[in-house]
């Protein structure tokens, strides 16, 4: 598996899964393992910048995929 790769290899990664959810509180669905990996690489906001974003998701009350991939994009293209 891919993401399992990653988490592996790259520390960053792992740290930022291991923040996701303590910051949710839950166990990361496949679906948002994958959007975080997808913010990271593809998206290019550093581990951190995720974090804070994941904080600001909570704070707002949406916690959904959908509304952290929307504002990921618009972070990243700011």
């Amino acid at each position: 598996m891919h993401l399992a790769a990653r988490i592996n290899e790259s520390e960053s990664i792992r740290f930022l899964m291991q923040e996701a959810e303590a910051i949710l509180g839950k166990t990361l669905s496949p679906a948002m393992s994958t959007l975080l990996l997808t913010i990271s690489d593809d998206y290019g906001l550093p581990p951190e910048v995720t974090v804070m974003l994941l904080h600001y998701a909570v704070g707002a009350g949406k916690t959904g995929t959908t509304y952290i991939d929307s504002v990921a994009r618009d972070w990243a293209e700011s």
